[in-house]
């Protein structure tokens, strides 16, 4: 084959000659040598109708160039969702269906709401380091994927489109999952409050069961920040509505207001479904959304082989394919259509005037359809029209499908393509693609055949919401926040996701991590699961365990369904200290969390959530990391009072003993870290319940809250910690006594967070570079910097397990080494150890203000230079000040005098800017505003 070498690059792809079979290979080729990053095999195949292609990925080259056994047990494959499998990685011999599908994710191995056709395959190498790659396939039509049993090849087979892919050469886990980021991104951020702790369920009976809940976790003290409603607050199931009865308009803005004023937010859910009103239910007025639409014509389409419609509404329904979800009959918003955005923008409006909202939930988009399923999960494609002589829908059932379909023709080559998936639930190659979903012929608007783009429904609408959310001029114009059930590929640049219909069981608890930590993968971190479960009835030891591990997940909300037990986390007295305990963490370190996923969608950063380091190729994925430094090791089994954490080579130091929380163990002690001296070393951390063990990678700074409770015990919300509170340093110092970190600042709302783009997001690097300091400076990598943000820090801790050149384990709690309080514009310092005489601060290039003194020293701080604090001698002290004296001082950032003793490094921010709104504060919590209010 012929070698082509791609421009601007070390990528080189291989190519037949004429005459030989087709087949590609795509290296990567550096310093260290050319390895295989992907290879094609020569049983690529074209049907003569274009809706079947079939490609293989062989990795027998790269088993050859790495010197490994080309054997299962050598490759882990990741990514590929969305799915629920019980092993994070795939099988060899199983098979991946992508193919969007209103199902319960409690259901293995089938194809469920999102469809992401991105592989990552990573090698067992004999050096420490697995080798890893990854690819993508841009296609939106069904596919099945196996990861054949020789363990060494992927079989590809889709209904049609064309092979489009894209290859990220690594070559570890992490490099090429920031690849994918950067090359699918930017990854959206989240706001700030978003990344607190949310209360939803499916059954709440009026807006006043809904005001007593949000009461009920104000007097557990348990950190909220957002409540939410399920589609119960409805009008009839309606978009756009509110039920009169139970969840009057007015009874809601004033709940609404009342949130406010607490600092906190409300999230409603919205469906795509436009309900089509049925006279024999009663139903003889007008739906304006409908109107609307039809006006425009913003509805999908019956194909050529669909059937007029002779419903209520007369010839301006007959072309539109019609449904059935929640309310009933319904046509579904088509975002093709050059008006669809429009459309929505006002609709969304209209809503918006009824109660203010912060946010919102788009459910149901894959798109769900009752009546597809009305012979159960193996129905084939159907058209339907309304009963001419029956409610509909029946009110006893509205999941029973209501309307009069017909079963198109098997010659149907849309409907009935020559390939159908065999993961799509599991059914037989007969009956079409069309189950709970729309007609595959169904047409959109530029005569795009559901066909070719149904996974890509759920990204169209969370674009769509999101333009209308920002184009909006009566919304508030900040960062929005959407979450989203289905997803394709680019999802992570519009919106956010969770995992979908969980269940309460040890095997769904263990499951929502690998969910997470696959949308890490897909270039869509702000993800989390419904905490407790959303179906079954949860237990006390089972919901303990599960907000103990998704307070740590990027979006937490406990959810649950209609007709099962309220599971609200303060029913129990043990599930409530578990809660303060788990968000109480979390909270504290919303700065670290905020850091990590602003430089992954900014900067090529980290995953914010994946796996732990150097267990790739461990059998238990139930670990995950933040950003690669600090690792969770939940437990996820029934009974279980300790864990296995396994750990990386290197300094690892327990969070909840620094913090003054150990774990208890016997004696109620717990030791405060570990030297692992080979990579993957287990150790067994106690882990009774309502615990988690925490561990930080030694080599990291990373900034946290000061305190998340007030002195009544009160939870503060993340607007009040935001902009209120002061911060903390902590210094994880490796086994040289060095470490480096970041940490990013604005008002969490903001919707420009570039600073050359006039965005006033403050980043900062840290680095203690094991000379005895550590430096703070804006971060090179940022174009622009703001001026205007000062700081309070009210401690820094510095943490080692070194001690006379030894490796022991440090205080349980070590001392805060420097204090601060605010004053006005400046910060006072206070020694609070005693073991040092004076202090060192320097600012800017040229050291443009230095304070040296025994005593306190007050200094007003401005991130916009380089900033050094650090602790001398008197004696250093007094020749410095000589040497200032006498003209001769130039350190700066790059040239600095050695000093003597041990760094400490000051930072932390208070937005000093004006924030965009104010809210009243009460800090005895959420409280009722009556109408006089």
């Amino acid at each position: 084959p012929s070698q082509i070498a791609i421009s601007n690059s070390d990528y080189v792809v291989g190519v037949p000659d004429v005459g030989e079979e087709f087949s590609v290979q795509v290296s990567y080729g550096d310093a260290n040598g050319v390895v295989p990053v992907l290879s094609l095999s020569s049983n690529m195949y074209w049907s003569a109708n274009g809706q079947y292609l079939e490609f293989s990925v062989d990795f027998s080259s790269t088993f050859e160039d790495l010197n490994i056994s080309a054997i299962p047990d050598n490759v882990r494959i990741l990514g590929l969702g969305e799915n629920t499998r019980d092993s994070f990685v795939m099988i060899p011999g199983s098979r991946q269906t992508l193919w969007n599908t209103d199902i319960n994710c409690s259901t293995e191995d089938v194809s469920l709401y999102g469809s992401h056709p991105i592989v990552y395959a990573c090698f067992d190498t004999p050096s420490a380091s697995p080798y890893c790659t990854a690819f993508l396939v841009m296609n939106s039509n069904a596919m099945d994927v196996t990861f054949l049993s020789d363990g060494r090849t992927l079989s590809f087979q889709l209904t049609g489109g064309v092979i489009d892919l894209y290859v990220f050469h690594g070559p570890t886990l992490s490099s090429a999952a920031r690849q994918v980021a950067t090359f699918l991104g930017p990854v959206v951020m989240p706001p700030y409050w978003s990344l607190g702790f949310h209360n939803c369920k499916y059954g709440y009976t009026s807006i006043g069961e809904v005001e007593e809940v949000v009461v009920n976790y104000t007097r557990a003290k348990i950190p909220l920040d957002t409540q939410w409603m399920d589609i119960d607050y409805m009008d009839k199931y309606r978009d756009f509505t509110y039920d009169p009865e139970n969840f009057p308009e007015k009874e809601v803005k004033s709940f609404v207001t009342a949130l406010d004023q607490a600092a906190m937010q409300y999230v409603p859910i919205v469906d795509p479904g436009i309900v089509v009103p049925n006279p024999l239910n009663g139903e003889n007025g007008t739906y304006y959304p409908l109107e609307r639409g039809l006006e425009l014509g913003t509805f999908i389409r019956n194909g050529d082989y669909g059937v007029p419609l002779p419903g209520p509404a007369g010839s301006a329904l007959r072309d539109y394919y019609l449904s059935q979800v929640w309310p009933g009959p319904t046509v579904a918003p088509d975002w093709f259509h050059s008006d669809a955005t429009s459309y929505w923008q006002e609709m969304l409006e209209i809503f918006y005037e009824k109660a203010k909202y912060h946010g919102l939930w788009i459910d149901m988009n894959e798109f769900a359809n009752f009546c597809a399923d009305k012979e159960g999960m193996n129905q084939a494609s159907q058209v339907c029209t309304f009963p001419v002589d029956a409610p509909c829908p029946v009110a006893e059932s509205q999941t029973t499908c209501c309307l009069v379909c017909t079963t198109l023709e098997s010659d149907n080559v849309y409907d009935f393509p020559p390939f159908v998936p065999h993961g799509f639930w599991q059914v037989d190659l007969n009956t079409g693609l069309g189950g709970r979903t729309l007609s595959p012929s169904a047409v959109h608007a530029g005569g795009y055949e559901e066909y070719n783009v149904h996974n890509l429904y759920g990204l169209m609408e969370s674009i769509a919401t999101r333009d209308a959310l920002l184009g909006s001029t009566v919304m508030e114009a900040s960062r929005p926040f959407i979450l989203s059930r289905s997803t394709f590929l680019t999802s992570g640049r519009h919106t956010f996701h969770w995992t979908g219909d969980n269940s309460a069981t040890w095997d769904d608890l263990r499951w929502s991590t690998y969910g997470v930590m696959n949308f890490n993968l897909f270039a869509l971190p702000m993800v989390g699961a419904d905490v407790c479960g959303f179906l079954e009835n949860t237990t006390e030891e089972l919901c303990n365990r599960w907000i103990s591990l998704a307070a740590f997940h990027p979006f937490t909300r406990s959810h649950n369904a209609l007709g099962y037990a309220p599971q609200e986390l303060y029913r129990w007295q043990s599930v409530t200290e578990s809660s303060r305990r788990a968000l109480g963490y979390k909270y504290k370190l919303l700065p670290h969390l905020y850091t990590i996923m602003y430089a992954h969608s900014y900067m090529g950063g980290e995953l914010p959530v994946g796996p732990a380091l150097g267990n790739i190729f461990g059998e238990d994925w139930t670990q995950f990391s933040w950003g690669g430094s600090i690792i969770f090791s939940p437990v996820v089994e029934e009974g279980k009072t300790d864990r296995e954490c396994t750990l990386s080579t290197g300094y690892w130091y327990n969070y909840g003993a620094y913090m003054g929380d150990p774990f208890p163990d016997g004696d109620g002690s717990a030791p405060s870290g570990y030297l692992i001296e080979k990579n993957t070393e287990r150790v067994t951390a106690p882990a009774q319940l309502g615990y988690i063990p925490i561990h930080v990678k030694g080599g990291l700074i990373f900034v946290q809250h000061h305190s998340v409770y007030d002195a009544d015990g009160v939870p503060y919300k993340t607007k009040e910690l935001l902009n209120f509170n002061a911060y903390d340093i902590i210094v994880a110092m490796d086994a040289v006594e060095t470490a480096s970190g970041l940490f990013v600042l604005d008002d969490g709302v903001q919707l420009e967070m570039d600073p050359s783009q006039g965005g006033t997001t403050a980043v900062t690097d840290m680095l203690a570079p094991g000379d005895g300091r550590v430096w703070l400076r804006p971060s090179p990598e940022m174009e622009g910097y703001p001026s205007n943000i000062s700081v309070e820090v009210k401690c820094v801790q510095i943490w080692s397990l070194k001690a006379n050149g030894q490796h022991t384990p440090g205080p349980s709690s070590p001392a805060c080494a420097l204090g601060f309080d605010s004053n006005g514009d400046s910060v006072i310092l206070t020694t609070e150890d005693g073991g040092l005489d004076t202090k060192l601060i320097e600012v800017g290039d040229a050291r443009l203000s230095t304070i040296c003194t025994a005593g306190d020293s007050e200094l007003y701080v401005s991130l916009d230079s380089p900033v050094v604090i650090s602790w001398v001698s008197a004696e250093d002290c007094a020749e410095i000040l000589e040497e200032e004296d006498d003209g001769g001082s130039d350190s700066g950032w790059k040239k600095i005098i050695l000093y003597v003793g041990v760094v400490v490094a000051v930072l932390a921010y208070i937005v000093a800017f004006t924030i965009p709104y104010f809210f009243k504060t009460r800090r005895s919590g959420y409280e009722l505003l009556d109408e006089e209010e």
